[in-house]
């Protein structure tokens, strides 16, 4: 008996360890929860290629990246990017409405066809 002490002594170190694992994953938050709004956004937002936009980047759960096709002009992209933060804060998380999202649009081969937007409901 003497000879198997350390097993009546790991018993407990691996329920603590098995309890500590099983709540640590329990509270890890889905990453797409946070993110939830602007997919709805994007999808209130309508067809993309009519709107000269060929893919959306979803940076960071505030930063939101439109890649250009070509055929806009600056002012109806800049006015597309109004368009869809409405969108966003209309769907915006009751936690943290005041965070900003900042938008951003750009063509790969086209440097000069890139704008920015910072969109909150600050007032």
């Amino acid at each position: 008996m003497l000879k198997n002490w350390w097993i009546l002594g790991a018993i407990p170190l691996l329920i603590v360890m098995v309890l500590s694992t099983f709540f640590l994953f329990s509270q890890k938050e889905d990453p797409l929860e946070g993110r939830k709004q602007i997919h709805t956004a994007i999808t209130a937002f309508g067809d993309l290629t009519d709107r000269g936009i060929g893919q959306v980047e979803i940076l960071s759960d505030n930063e939101i990246r439109f890649l250009i096709t070509g055929g806009q002009s600056k002012d109806v992209l800049d006015n597309s990017l109004k368009e869809f933060c409405s969108l966003l804060l209309s769907n915006a998380n009751e936690q943290a409405p005041k965070t900003p999202f900042e938008l951003a649009y750009y063509h790969r081969q086209i440097p000069a066809i890139s704008g920015n937007y910072s969109c909150s409901n600050d007032g």
